[in-house]
């Protein structure tokens, strides 16, 4: 929204006429020699690291889902639809990041047994030279599969290390390894932001650019590697603040008692619990990281998942035994094509065309289902959702469109899907920008 305002207000250097982007031509014919700069060139857009990186966590939920995150969520307790749907949609983001540590763990462990077990046989010592040149030859396209998933989760453990230590270069390495995934899906307003980001980073004159990379987070508590980005640390001081506002329209008086106390009502807060021996729920949304990481890694060894890598697979299959689509492997390579295209795009000021990423053989083959097969489709996405006035707003949608043809029913779904990719990001723009 703010970077479509400064990219569309230009000034005339002729008469000073603030003129839209549409309305060059038109003033053109009054000052023909006539030269334009952006009115509003002197505002930076900075994309709060914090809302990046949760958005980047559920763009990885969001692919991993169904090849893995599903089961692994299933063991680890959550089973019902509705939990489910909340994990998928990274509902809390400290249970988010928890995930992501027994995956990450577990993957890169069990990825390792195989090569491990081959130079205990010939008497050899590993290495990580050995087993990146070792990992070269493996033909089974389910061990390659979650071989690029490690990639993603140590590039996800990279960037947000860098976050948490205010380290720019570490923050940026991890990030951009992930961006891709950004352009495999929906995620509009974050493909434009991240792209954004990085030619602007370019343009910064060098005192700038020294200045953001040394705020690229900040600690409230002292502690340097408790970093945090810049625009959660202002949402969690703007909850603390309406924490102390009582119900209904607040008066300025309220406000100004609220915001001028918090801390002090904080402190008081903190003592009474203390005084009560009641804890604070800091740790309530964790799970067992070590419990977990075993369950996960014995249910791979259960279904065999990892244990010829140098055989190839008939089909590439999701951990809890769903056909994927073939093409599935080369996820990461479809992404950067289609990263690459959307940079070019931008150069040229034209909209790019990325290539479909089919997760599962059913995406490919929608035209194949049955109509009743598509309005069952529906209404399991419709049930995913988190707020009943959406759930129920689509069951009036599908009773008035049931009747219609199969074609009609494809296109409610693809307008759900897209609603559910992009309704995080509409309301996080403001934040983003």
């Amino acid at each position: 929204m703010i970077s479509k305002l400064i990219e569309d207000k230009l000034v005339c250097l002729s008469c000073t006429t603030l003129v839209a982007r549409e309305e060059v031509d038109q003033h053109s014919k009054i000052h023909a020699d006539a030269e334009y700069k952006k009115f509003y060139d002197w505002i930076m857009l900075r994309p709060g690291v914090g809302h990046v990186e949760m958005n980047v966590a559920k763009a990885i939920f969001k692919l991993l889902w169904t090849p893995l995150l599903r089961h692994v969520s299933s063991i680890m307790g959550f089973k019902t639809a509705r939990s489910q749907a909340f994990i998928q949609g990274c509902g809390d983001n400290h249970i988010t990041w928890q995930i992501i540590r027994v995956v990450t763990e577990s993957i890169l462990k069990e990825l390792l047994v195989p090569y491990a077990r081959l130079c205990s046989e010939r008497n050899q010592v590993p290495t990580v030279d050995g087993y990146m040149a070792w990992v070269q030859g493996v033909k089974n396209n389910n061990y390659q599969m979650l071989f690029k998933f490690a990639n993603l989760l140590v590039a996800f453990h990279l960037m947000r290390s860098g976050v948490r230590k205010n380290n720019s270069n570490a923050m940026l390495a991890g990030r951009q390894r992930l961006v891709p995934i950004f352009f495999v899906a929906q995620h509009r307003i974050y493909q434009r932001l991240v792209l954004r980001d990085m030619i602007v980073r370019q343009q910064q004159p060098s005192p700038v650019r020294e200045y953001v990379r040394a705020t690229t987070s900040y600690t409230v508590t002292g502690d340097e590697t408790r970093g945090e980005g810049g625009d959660f640390i202002l949402e969690a001081k703007n909850r603390s603040t309406k924490s102390w506002i009582p119900p209904g329209v607040p008066s300025s008086g309220q406000w100004i008692h609220a915001s001028r106390c918090s801390e002090r009502l904080e402190g008081v807060k903190t003592s009474v619990l203390e005084r009560c021996g009641v804890a604070r729920q800091n740790d309530a949304s964790m799970v067992s990281l070590q419990e977990n990481e075993d369950r996960l890694r014995a249910e791979i060894r259960r279904l065999k998942y990892l244990e010829k890598p140098q055989e190839e697979v008939q089909q590439l299959m999701s951990l809890d035994g769903e056909v994927l689509h073939p093409s599935f492997v080369n996820f990461d390579t479809i992404a950067d094509k289609n990263y690459s295209a959307a940079k070019e795009a931008m150069r040229l000021g034209t909209a790019p065309k990325p290539e479909k990423l089919y997760i599962t053989t059913d995406d490919a083959d929608l035209t194949k289902m049955t109509k009743a097969e598509v309005l069952e489709r529906i209404s399991l996405r419709v049930e995913a959702l988190g707020s009943e006035g959406e759930r129920e707003r689509w069951r009036k949608e599908i009773q008035r469109k049931k009747s219609k043809n199969k074609a009609a029913m494809i296109e409610l779904l693809e307008e759900l899907e897209a609603q559910q990719h992009q309704f995080v990001e509409d309301d996080n723009e403001m934040d983003a920008d």
